[in-house]
């Protein structure tokens, strides 16, 4: 069992499910979704942002749990 990858899959995991918890609420408002917004449009920004932040570390965070115990997909 490998602790640091238990750790970062622990931090990773509760920082992807933050961050889309987090836009969930109306008056949500970060200044790297308004940097991306700004960058990409409104559309294409909002949709960097909920992968770079949300769907990415949820990943690495599961694959980092797999890691740790052992199991390989």
């Amino acid at each position: 069992m490998d602790w640091f990858s238990i750790i970062l899959g622990i931090l990773a995991t509760g920082f992807g499910l933050y961050t889309l918890n987090s836009r969930r609420q109306k008056d949500y408002s970060s200044a790297r979704l308004n940097a991306m917004k700004s960058m990409f449009g409104e559309n294409a920004g909002d949709k960097v942002h909920f992968i770079a932040y949300g769907i990415i570390p949820l990943v690495i965070g599961v694959m980092m749990f797999l890691k740790a115990f052992g199991i390989s997909l």
